[in-house]
């Protein structure tokens, strides 16, 4: 290598690194405004959560601060506990949907181990309400949950929507489990226009992870504790 290329080298590298440091500036800057706007829109977002900072910790012999449905709810998932002759714990951490966007949610999602430290798998139990029955639905849980909110719109009686949901693993961890509730609009007002849901069932979706999606990379990214909590997704916007 001659001494003229090594002393072109060297009267170039300053700029190249110079430019290098403006390319990643203005990346930043480009970042940064996006996640601003994305934070001045008060529109709902699908968003990573803490666990612990969602659960309610109840006294399993004294439901009397729930809602009806949650009374309900619980208290069949402590009678199918016992009649699978599980110890029955004094204590149970559950889902507070009170926090949900004043959404109430008619199904309970059970935290046995509460926050669940990294990186171990704990196990929790949706409970799933129909008209006339309850369902429960084990999945796997770490420490986050993605909380996604619902845009759609009924235009049409006997159409259902459905509530904002709440994602985590199932068991093995090689799917997401989307829990919501679902309502169907029955009344029309003076316009023609359905403005009265009705709560029909609650259920969920299993939703297999697909190879380059980028939703489903930020969803196993919370999940299992990579993406920073409390923060919405990236590109996200509602779900």
């Amino acid at each position: 290598m001659s001494y003229y290329f090594l002393l072109k080298m060297r009267e170039t590298e300053p700029r190249i690194i110079f430019a290098a440091g403006i390319r990643l500036l203005a990346s930043l800057m480009l970042l940064a405004a996006d996640t601003a706007n994305l934070r001045a829109d008060d529109t709902p977002k699908t968003s990573c959560e803490t666990i612990s900072e969602r659960i309610l910790e109840i006294r399993t012999d004294d439901l009397s601060s729930l809602s009806q449905r949650q009374q309900s709810n619980i208290a069949y998932y402590l009678a199918e506990e016992a009649r699978e002759n599980r110890r029955i714990p004094t204590r149970l951490g559950i889902f507070n949907d009170k926090l949900l966007w004043n959404q109430p949610l008619n199904f309970s999602l059970i935290f046995p181990s509460g926050g669940c430290p990294h990186p171990h798998r704990c196990a929790g139990t949706a409970v799933l309400p129909d008209l006339d029955k309850i369902k429960l639905q084990r999945f796997s849980y770490r420490r986050n949950l993605v909380i996604a909110p619902n845009v759609q719109i009924a235009t049409a009686p006997k159409q259902k929507n459905i509530s904002a949901s709440l994602v985590l693993l199932d068991k093995k961890e090689h799917s997401f489990l989307k829990f919501y509730d679902v309502y169907q609009v029955s009344a029309i007002d003076r316009d023609g226009k359905p403005h009265q849901s009705d709560y029909v069932r609650s259920e969920y979706s299993v939703i297999a992870p697909k190879r380059g999606a980028s939703k489903e990379n930020n969803y196993l990214a919370c999940l299992q504790n990579v993406f920073n909590v409390r923060d919405v997704m990236p590109g996200s916007g509602a779900r």
